[in-house]
């Protein structure tokens, strides 16, 4: 066994992972539910984009008290409604919730706390041109960033707003993730802050 163990040698697979265009005349939906426990304080994220890159429309909101799969839910169906109200079909709908797309093809059951949101998630895929894809998260990161970013103005332990200290923690993430500014030259320009 040792002798087998010194001679072995790992393969390392990288794979990169981000965002991917639609096909051109589509647009593309990116959702995210984001929580801070199970059940906790949850918010929910959208953003569509087209097939220049444009983004059309993005949006974050609280749900309160909720759980993962209510919030992962909560998300696809505000970004399925934005798309059919404004007419932006076809489209794709991308979630990095693995268990939201197998419900939603009907491989796996419905939970019963999300069956009125399944129920009006199958409703609009029946009647218009939607695409539903799994991303990995990295591919999702402006929908990740705009359903954490509810949780960036307000303390949930206490009730209240986290004021000069949670502006700055929005600030420096804005920066690195929009930016592509380092942790540390982000922190040195939210210093006067």
């Amino acid at each position: 066994m040792v002798r087998y163990s010194e001679g072995y040698k790992p393969y390392v697979i990288t794979k990169r992972i981000t965002w991917q265009l639609p096909y051109e005349r589509m647009y593309k939906c990116n959702t995210d539910g984001a929580y801070r426990g199970n059940p906790r304080p949850s918010s929910n994220g959208f953003s569509v984009r087209n097939g220049t890159r444009d983004v059309v429309f993005s949006m974050a909101e609280e749900i309160g008290i909720s759980t993962n799969i209510v919030a992962e839910a909560r998300a696809i169906v505000e970004g399925l409604l934005y798309c059919v109200q404004r007419q932006l079909h076809p489209f794709i709908i991308e979630t990095n919730s693995l268990v939201m797309k197998k419900i939603i093809e009907g491989k796996w059951d419905i939970p019963w706390n999300i069956g009125k949101e399944v129920k009006k998630i199958k409703e609009i895929k029946e009647n218009y041109n939607v695409i539903f894809q799994h991303v990995l998260r990295e591919g999702n990161t402006v929908a990740d960033f705009l359903a954490n970013l509810v949780f960036y103005f307000a303390d949930y332990s206490e009730g209240s707003k986290l004021g000069s200290n949670g502006i700055r923690r929005y600030l420096i993430t804005l920066m690195i993730a929009w930016f592509r500014v380092s942790h540390e030259a982000a922190t040195a320009i939210c210093s006067w802050y």
